[in-house]
């Protein structure tokens, strides 16, 4: 829901790419995009009622651990 927030948190062995996205048709919005990091946190607030897919990616094997905080 719009307004909605949550905690988030990440670490891996290696840089990767962190977004939080969601799409409308065939448009992609990207509210939260890092890209090639090993560690990130921050709290993400949804500006409109969407389906929100959170997403890290790696370049190569790497071992990624990622946790989100409770809908506040």
């Amino acid at each position: 829901r719009a307004g909605s927030a949550r905690s988030f948190e990440g670490s891996a062995g290696a840089p990767v790419d962190f977004n939080v996205h969601y799409r409308r048709g065939n448009d992609v919005a990207y509210p939260v995009k890092a890209n090639q990091q090993r560690d990130g946190k921050g709290r993400f607030t949804a500006t409109a009622a969407e389906d929100y897919c959170w997403m890290w990616t790696a370049r190569g094997p790497t071992k990624v651990t990622g946790k989100l905080g409770p809908e506040e």
